[in-house]
This record gives C-alpha cells, sequence and structure tokens, in this order.
C-alpha cells in the first residue's frame, strides 16, 4: 500500500535514454494521469518559482541567460560533470519537486498515477509509490539517443551515463521491467500486458476507464454521430494514414508510436472513418493543444462538441 490514500501510484525510473517518457506517456493513452518530476523540476527553477533564487546564489549568475532564465546547457555542464555539484543541484530542488508532486497527485481526478523520476529510488518517493516499473536499455542504445536527440558528443553521453547510480540497482528494485531497445510497438505491447495483469492482479485497484470507451458522442447532419476516443493499439497506422492524406506526409504507424514520448492523441470517427485528430500534452494538470487535423470540408463543431 502506498502512502497516497484512493490512489494507485506507479513509479517510473530508468537510466537517461532509457525511454521513461515514452513508456509514461503511454500509460497516459491507457487513462493514467502523469506527472513528470524532471519536467517539474524545469518549473521549480524558472524565474520567481521556489528554487530559482537558491540554484542562482549556489551556482552564480553565469548561468542566467539575457532573458533571466536559468540556462539548463550551462547548468548541466556544471551539474553533470561533478557530483557534488549535480548533489547540491538535487538538494535544492527535490524538495520542493516532492511537495509540487503530493500537491498535483492529491488534485488528480483519476485513482491512478503514474509518476516519472529518474531519481525515484534515491529519496522518499519510491518508498512511497504503490509499484516501481523500471525501463531499460542497452548502453549502446542510450549513446545513440543522447547522441542524435540531445547532441551530445560520445565523450559527454558517457559522462552523463556515468554520473547516475547504477542501473542494475534500479532493475533489483523493479516490480515490472519494460525492455525498451526495440521497435515502439514492442514496447507498447509489454507496456499493455503489465497494465492488465497489474489490474487483474488487484481487482480492488481503482483504475481508469479502459480507452476502449468512448469519451462523449454528438451529433451532426453532415457528418453524422461523430465519436472522440482516444486510439487503441490498432489505430496507430489508421492515424499515420490519415494525417498522411491530410498533410501530405509520409509517417508510419512506428512514427505515431514513437511520438508517445511527447505527444497524446485524440480522434474523432465517423460511420468507422477517422475524421479529425487532436495531438497534445499533459504536463502536470495543465493540458495544452498542440494540433488539430482535420480534412477541408468537415465541419469542426462536431469534433469539438
Amino acid at each position: 500500500m502506498g502512502r497516497w490514500k484512493d490512489k494507485y501510484v506507479i513509479g517510473i525510473t530508468g537510466n537517461i535514454a532509457t525511454g521513461k517518457s515514452l513508456v509514461r506517456n503511454m500509460l497516459q493513452h491507457l487513462g493514467a494521469y502523469t506527472i513528470d518530476a524532471d519536467g517539474l523540476a524545469h518549473q521549480v527553477m524558472a524565474p520567481n518559482a521556489p528554487a530559482y533564487r537558491p540554484v542562482i546564489e549556489w551556482f552564480g549568475k553565469w548561468i542566467v541567460s539575457p532573458d533571466g532564465r536559468i540556462d539548463r546547457g550551462r547548468l548541466g555542464a556544471v551539474a553533470f560533470s561533478h557530483p557534488e555539484a549535480l548533489k547540491q543541484l538535487e538538494g535544492i530542488t527535490h524538495p520542493v519537486i516532492s511537495r509540487a508532486i503530493d500537491t498535483l497527485i492529491s488534485r488528480a481526478p483519476q485513482k491512478v498515477i503514474v509518476v516519472e523520476a529518474i531519481k525515484l529510488l534515491e529519496g522518499q518517493l519510491g518508498s512511497g509509490v504503490d509499484a516501481i516499473w523500471v525501463v531499460d536499455a542497452p548502453l549502446e542504445v542510450q549513446l545513440q539517443r543522447l547522441m542524435k536527440t540531445r547532441g551530445l558528443s560520445e565523450s559527454e553521453a558517457r559522462k552523463r551515463i556515468a554520473i547516475q547510480n547504477p542501473q542494475v540497482d534500479k532493475l533489483r528494485a523493479a516490480s515490472v521491467v519494460i525492455k525498451n531497445a526495440g521497435t515502439p510497438n514492442e514496447t507498447w505491447a509489454q507496456v499493455q500486458a503489465a497494465w492488465a495483469k497489474m489490474n487483474s492482479a488487484a481487482p480492488g485497484t481503482p483504475a481508469p476507464k479502459r480507452t476502449t470507451d468512448t469519451m462523449r458522442t454528438v451529433t451532426d447532419q453532415e457528418i453524422g454521430e461523430v465519436a472522440i476516443r482516444r486510439p487503441r493499439r490498432e489505430d496507430m497506422s489508421r492515424i499515420a494514414a490519415f494525417i498522411n492524406k491530410t498533410k501530405n506526409t509520409r509517417l508510419t504507424d512506428a512514427d505515431i508510436m514513437l511520438s508517445f514520448s511527447e505527444t497524446s492523441y485524440l480522434v474523432a470517427e465517423s460511420k468507422h472513418n477517422i475524421i479529425g485528430a487532436i495531438s497534445f500534452v499533459v504536463e502536470n494538470l495543465i493540458t495544452q493543444s498542440r494540433e488539430m487535423i482535420l480534412p477541408p470540408g468537415i465541419p469542426v463543431a462536431p469534433v469539438l462538441g
């Protein structure tokens, strides 16, 4: 039993570039409410936020960019090169992040909560969750991801990985291990299987609605009944085909699945055809729409309801 009453909290961890955010967003598609602790770390260091001045006082004004924000590149260059500096940074930010997580969990409408935190096991958060999911990937995959997505050199990438606590310690503590070295579809299959097993093993767990449920329905004389719902695994190729036709792109179902690491989708269906898609992100109780995709001639009102 975790420390949050009437909630079932899954803690996701794993070392850098293993794919934690991808798994977190997949669980969001399954209906969980998700919290990005690393994202909170950036928010608590924003101007006027609780950790802003303490971080500057410790590391110096040279980490402040011309617009007054803390330059994450400069701060990271120091923190990830010197263990003592990283420890000091975490000492400033982690208590603030912990309080924010408590608030978000208590306010979340869903019963199943997912918290992604690279340092889940190093603090009190790990002992308070109901299950620990560890995302794992080989060193070579981590290096390639860091070099490709963050523009790091191989030596910089190795330094980022080496400064973290051993992945093997996380694996020993895991309730569930998700192997994320293959395709997004392979990872998605593991996540779905672990989710189903969790619900069957703990029938008393307050699980959210299944993603196959229709969220709401509206009617329009021109296009008939419209159902708005979260996509299922078998929808990925249909979503890719819809976006390709509407925007003249060349996406594959793997591209859509991979985008789960950053984006969530809702699809609008009429007469078994996808007629619209909305991409959005949810970060710590804030939902932000990124794009609404509608073909020419499709009225907006039935889709938005």
